[in-house]
């Protein structure tokens, strides 16, 4: 579909020929932008790099072997701005990997961070955001706010997020 016209209940096609509807649902997705992130696609195509993303299947495969054959130390989990394909996968995933190394001994071992660009856990729902961060407590998460991936460095294992309101660069 190139364009609608909705006083007339009209689109216009690749090809160019319009048809009519009576009902029209949109669904335009979005478009995945790992070039936004400073050496994210390499560290994301690199299968011996452990950044992996929930959003291709062969990110999804890669985070699941990253979470059963992790051994301990610093994990960090990132919420880009919104709007996102699935605004609860960034936490379902943070969450299942919490869950899978509390039941093999590997948590105790470990550091788990999240990084959200938005301001609160998932907005636009202040009671959404209180049970998740009281979720996130209870766990040992701990929580870094208005702060957005732009680099990663895969060989030196260094993620730097900018502080969406300061403009301060962490890593």
């Amino acid at each position: 579909m190139t364009g609608f016209d909705p006083a007339n209940n009209a689109i216009t096609l690749n090809d160019g020929s319009k048809t009519t509807y009576d009902i029209l649902v949109v669904n335009p997705g979005l478009s995945l932008r790992f070039d936004k992130i400073e050496g994210a696609k390499a560290a994301l195509d690199d299968p011996d790099a452990p950044v992996a993303s929930m959003y291709t299947l062969e990110g999804a495969y890669k985070t699941s072997l990253l979470r059963a054959n992790f051994k301990g130390g610093n994990a960090v989990f990132t919420c880009p701005t919104f709007p996102i394909k699935c605004g609860g996968a960034p936490q379902k995933i943070l969450y299942l990997s919490e869950d899978t190394w509390k039941k093999n001994g590997v948590k105790a071992k470990s550091r788990l961070m999240y990084f959200s660009a938005p301001a609160v856990m998932f907005p636009p729902s202040d009671e959404f955001n209180q049970a998740l961060q009281a979720t996130c407590e209870g766990k040992g998460i701990e929580q870094f706010f208005s702060h957005n991936l732009v680099a990663i460095d895969k060989d030196k294992r260094v993620a730097s997020f900018k502080h969406t309101k300061s403009e301060q660069i962490i890593t």
